[in-house]
């Protein structure tokens, strides 16, 4: 019997490590890629889904979420949001929107607000309670539906890319936004630059996930008690690995947030504070997810071999 695992339902196109070093990468001469998101992210509230909010209490025997998840949730749409809106116009970069369908019905003139200031609005599932995983193929295919044309209606502009609630996925998942014409997708860990997902005729640039040590507030903020200067030390020292790591093979760093996480006092001081830090290179490209997958797509689409 044979110990292999079973196929990929997909082909893909990389540089490989070697292949990467000492190559420019980036534009302008930029030896890191940067890219800020936030999700606003909404569930049904109506009962205890697979995925509910990290940070927030669950308890068993529950039917349906208590109003203090559920408004612990909505602050980082009553406030968060407008934080994180402030210091990112502040700072002057714009930043990936990663928004469930249900928040862009929901939360509409804020979401449209992002995306007049230039910021990018892209897709996160319907409802953040229920990833793809838990979706046959046909829900699948629904969901995707539901998600870019509440996105489009809010914003008058059709999402680019996809990542999945909790970044997870299956092959149908990739199959149907391939099929739905996107442009990228963000859920796969294999790797820490882009590369190209070929499926069923169709190509989708893959900017890969980091869930091991992500730079990621969920990881950072919820369940610890430490100083802000403790969080923040260790975000500087993070950026400084990728940095020092870039000058041999360049990288992207992929810095996630969630408004009701990020977007309070003492976490949005380190989230401000972090981006001055960043900011302090002048060879750090601060990118929107569909500008890198762009770029890749000029940079590498014709020149990277299967």
């Amino acid at each position: 019997m044979s110990s292999l695992p079973p196929p990929l339902p997909y082909t893909v196109r990389r540089l490989s490590y070697d292949e990467r070093k000492g190559v420019e990468l980036w534009p302008n001469g930029a030896r890191l890629a940067v890219l800020v998101y936030t999700c606003p992210e909404e569930w049904s509230w109506e009962k205890i889904e697979p995925l509910m909010p990290i940070g927030t209490f669950t308890l068993a025997g529950e039917k349906a979420p208590s109003l203090s998840t559920r408004t612990a949730v909505q602050y980082g749409f009553q406030i968060g949001l407008p934080r994180l809106r402030d210091i990112v116009e502040n700072a002057g970069i714009k930043i990936t929107l990663g928004t469930t369908g249900n928040a862009a019905e929901r939360h509409a003139p804020l979401i449209k607000d992002f995306f007049d200031r230039g910021h990018e609005i892209a897709a996160h599932g319907y409802n953040e309670g229920v990833p793809p995983v838990f979706l046959n193929r046909e829900e699948q295919g629904r969901d995707i539906d539901m998600t870019l044309d509440a996105i489009t209606k809010a914003t008058g502009k059709r999402p680019l890319g996809w990542w999945s609630p909790g970044a997870l996925c299956n092959g149908d998942t990739i199959e149907l936004l391939a099929d739905r014409g996107l442009l990228y997708h963000g859920d796969l860990q294999d790797d820490e630059i882009p590369y190209f997902i070929d499926v069923n005729g169709k190509t989708l640039v893959e900017i890969p996930y980091n869930m091991v040590r992500s730079v990621n507030d969920y990881a950072s903020f919820t369940g610890q008690r430490r100083s802000t200067d403790e969080h923040l030390a260790y975000f500087r020292s993070t950026f400084d690995a990728y940095y020092e790591q870039a000058a041999t093979t360049q990288l992207i760093l992929i810095w996630g947030t969630h408004p009701f996480v990020s977007g309070r006092p003492e976490t949005a001081y380190v989230f401000a504070k972090f981006l001055d830090y960043m900011r302090q290179r002048d060879d750090v490209w601060f990118a929107t997810y569909s500008e890198v997958a762009e770029w890749w797509s000029k940079r590498f689409g014709p020149a990277v071999a299967s």
